[in-house]
């Protein structure tokens, strides 16, 4: 194949594909893989990209062997709110002198 073909882009049917180098991202349960320099034919139109299949069969080979990389993400958790010693102790002589009633 000589530099000057060109693949027809199978999406848009406009563009051309080119061979590029990006970047493959893919969501493996919770946790997001993110590989640079992967090789992929990028349309110029639409850019719409497509992995070489080789690539891809040897992410997840290594994905696949070692299981997903762990999700160290952790939520906040909820804080709970404590009021100061002095309001406290009044709401409570309140709760006191209301009972009384």
């Amino acid at each position: 194949m000589s530099r000057n073909d060109h693949f027809i882009c199978p999406t848009c049917h406009i563009g051309h594909l080119d061979l590029r180098l990006t970047t493959y991202v893919q969501q493996f349960g919770e946790t997001l893989i993110s590989v640079p320099n992967t090789p992929a034919w990028v349309c110029d139109v639409c850019h719409d990209r497509q992995f070489d299949t080789a690539s891809i069969q040897r992410i997840e080979l290594l994905v696949g062997q070692a299981g997903p990389p762990p999700n160290r993400y952790r939520p906040a958790q909820e804080r709970k709110i404590s009021r100061p010693a002095e309001t406290a102790g009044k709401v409570a002589a309140k709760a006191r002198a209301k009972a009384k009633e």
